[in-house]
């Protein structure tokens, strides 16, 4: 949503990005119903649409139908919590740390519905959200959009113009159930031993666990970890590591940094997943691999480290495919359709009050 909003602002709109504090703990009540109160602050000068991720609208959506605002909103999802939980519970206890009791999934899923009916547009980011909601959530019809994930166009990929070898790996994510890390870093371990110049980069883990520590352990100085890393200084990882490992159970959305590596050339291996496959295909623009059967991945990824033709002619397709997920064609696209809805709904307004 940063990238979009800034596209919006390219185009003359006026953006506000509200985020919860950063130096506070996480508390979703306290930070919807504080969108709620600047909302009723800002009455004169409220807003024509309010984008909101989950239920933070609800608070809002209360007081734009109390006092009749004429501002809108649009609800993004980056993965439907209910759908979440549903493949969380497939999962074992011992992977999946968080496993909420039948009432609160139950109110969970109760408050979404309500947040999608009040709702005037749903953001999706892929195709496949998008036909799980048109089938499971009789609300979502005739509200949902598909705007996936953009990235700034580049000139020239960086990769496939400079040497790959001796072979470094980007990791990147928390230690969750959804990147399925571990399973990375077993891959990594099994090139690393036929590969002893092979150098693996894990940004992005977040405080390093007990359980995690002992997974990198057995690397030793192959591995560099490193906690947080901003958004806008990712490039530097990306121009420093020509091969991605993306090995995750779940990606809510084409994930981002699939399509940041491949803008700069970089070869991806990433799990054989549908939102995945809507921007990877398969030996053309990066590699699928298994995420269950690491002999067939490893053997994967060292014939194509070890093929300098292969990576050359990968790196500049990936670079071309991710030229075409253009995040300025992405914010005219969603600009276009808050237009076009707001233009319908005073006029369904307007015949309403005739």
């Amino acid at each position: 949503m940063r990238s979009l909003a800034d596209e919006l602002r390219h185009f003359g709109h006026t953006v506000s990005l509200i985020f919860p504090r950063a130096e506070r703990p996480n508390h979703p009540v306290r930070f919807s119903w504080s969108l709620a109160f600047r909302l009723v602050v800002l009455f004169w000068k409220r807003p024509q649409w309010i984008i909101t991720h989950s239920t933070d609208g609800l608070p809002c959506a209360f007081f734009i139908a109390l006092f009749r605002m004429k501002t809108r909103i649009a609800l993004f999802t980056d993965g439907w919590d209910i759908r979440t939980i549903i493949i969380e519970r497939r999962l074992p206890r011992s992977l999946a740390a968080v496993h909420h009791p039948w009432y609160r999934r139950l109110l969970k899923d109760f408050l979404l519905r309500l947040a999608l009916h009040r709702s005037a547009l749903c953001i999706c980011g892929t195709f496949d959200e998008l036909r799980w909601m048109r089938k499971h959530l009789i609300s979502s019809r005739g509200k949902c959009i598909f705007i996936p994930t953009g990235v700034p166009v580049r000139k020239q990929p960086f990769w496939p113009n400079q040497e790959a070898a001796p072979p470094s790996f980007l990791l990147t994510g928390e230690y969750h159930w959804k990147k399925n890390i571990e399973y990375g870093i077993e891959l990594f371990r099994r090139v690393l031993a036929i590969n002893k110049a092979a150098r693996l980069f894990y940004v992005g883990c977040g405080q390093i666990s007990e359980k995690l520590r002992q997974l990198l352990y057995p690397l030793g100085d192959a591995v560099f970890t490193v906690e947080s890393e901003a958004s806008a200084k990712m490039y530097r990882w990306y121009e420093s590591c020509p091969f991605l490992l993306l090995p995750s159970r779940f990606e809510a959305q084409r994930p981002p940094v699939i399509l940041e590596a491949q803008s700069r050339g970089c070869i991806v291996f990433a799990a054989d997943i549908p939102p995945v496959r809507e921007c990877l295909s398969h030996g053309h623009t990066g590699f699928l691999i298994s995420g269950v059967n690491p002999v067939a991945d490893a053997n994967l990824v060292q014939r194509v480290i070890g093929d300098h033709h292969l990576i050359i002619q990968v790196g500049n397709a990936a670079w071309k495919r991710a030229s075409r997920q253009n995040i300025r064609r992405q914010g005219t696209r969603l600009l276009r359709v808050l237009i076009r809805t707001t233009v319908k709904t005073l006029r369904t307004t307007g015949s309403r009050s005739r």
